[in-house]
């Protein structure tokens, strides 16, 4: 319990930076209720002026949540969206933080997050992210390969690499916990090849069978595997064309994360290689969809124009 305590003392001070004469929120929904418990517990027992809201569990992620959490986020200085359903990609959560909310999402969430994920070195961490960040915003093309089968290429000419190194101290800061990514948004219409999910994937878990996606015109055409390629092309259906757009490339860079079949956690895991499907409007995309699902690429081969930045895992930046 004392590492649990110290986990969410980590998101509460050294995260968020959240202080006595400010107003925090806590949401969760239905099947998060008794983790948000904790961080309200630790919360009131330092002072801090907490309040809690908890609504039904949604169908996936990047669905909007009700109206009555829409509106207390723009009320808030401070919000940890503790949920098993991701709030990052939706309205709500981009005018919260339009409106100056300091926010840190934690979609699929678990206790043993506020160890190892949770407690790793932040300054470390931050370098690697804005160093591959700055490595994406330079790139006109990616390339991803993994032994798999991935053999993906991606323009990224006139995007923007962006960071995420867990410390949301100022007006309007977002981002995950656990922390550590550089990611960018491909240029739509543009991503061409083979895509092999072999790690985890939002809605579906740890994969037990690879996810084989053939990709053109920057869109996810036919998802071929076994019942998780099933679950995943339920998914992509519900949401409609937008939901097959390639959506982002994203690296981990947290070294204390460990693929655990939690996408929070799993997407941040130094050396491997997410990409998303579905929304990206809000990161210097165009696309808008009511899903952000993300499937992460086991030791990938990573190039930029053409340079090799990633071998077998291994970061070669």
């Amino acid at each position: 319990m004392d590492k649990m305590k110290r986990g969410v003392e980590q998101v509460l001070y050294t995260c968020m930076k959240t202080s006595v004469d400010e107003e925090l929120l806590i949401v969760t929904d239905s099947e998060t209720v008794s983790l948000g418990d904790l961080f309200y517990d630790v919360a009131i027992s330092g002072g801090l002026r907490a309040e809690s809201l908890t609504y039904p569990q949604l169908a996936m992620d990047g669905m909007e949540p009700p109206e009555n959490v829409a509106d207390a986020l723009l009320d808030c200085d401070v919000a940890i969206l503790i949920t098993s359903r991701s709030l990052t990609h939706t309205r709500a959560r981009q005018a919260a933080t339009a409106n100056g909310a300091r926010i840190a999402s934690l979609p699929g969430f678990t206790a043993s997050m506020l160890e190892a994920p949770m407690m790793v070195d932040y300054e470390e961490m931050t370098a690697l992210s804005q160093k591959m960040a700055a490595a994406l915003t330079e790139a006109d093309e990616a390339r991803i390969v993994t032994a798999a089968g991935t053999d993906l290429t991606l323009s990224l000419k006139g995007r923007a690499g962006e960071d995420d190194c867990g410390i949301y101290d100022v007006p309007g800061a977002f981002g995950n916990l656990p922390a550590g990514e550089a990611y960018i948004a491909p240029l739509e219409g543009t991503a061409e090849g083979t895509l092999v999910y072999d790690g985890s994937m939002s809605g579906v878990g740890l994969l037990k069978e690879p996810i084989k996606i053939d990709v053109r015109g920057g869109e996810a055409l036919k998802i071929r595997g076994g019942t998780e390629a099933d679950r995943l092309n339920e998914l992509v259906e519900r949401a409609g064309r937008p939901g097959r757009n390639i959506a982002e490339l994203g690296i981990g860079t947290n070294k204390g994360a460990r693929v655990s079949g939690s996408v929070l956690e799993d997407e941040k895991v130094f050396g491997t290689v997410h990409v998303a499907l579905g929304d990206n409007a809000n990161f210097g995309g165009k696309v808008e969809a009511p899903c952000h699902l993300d499937g992460i690429l086991l030791r990938p081969d990573l190039y930029l124009n053409g340079e090799r930045v990633i071998r077998g895992g291994k970061w070669t930046l």
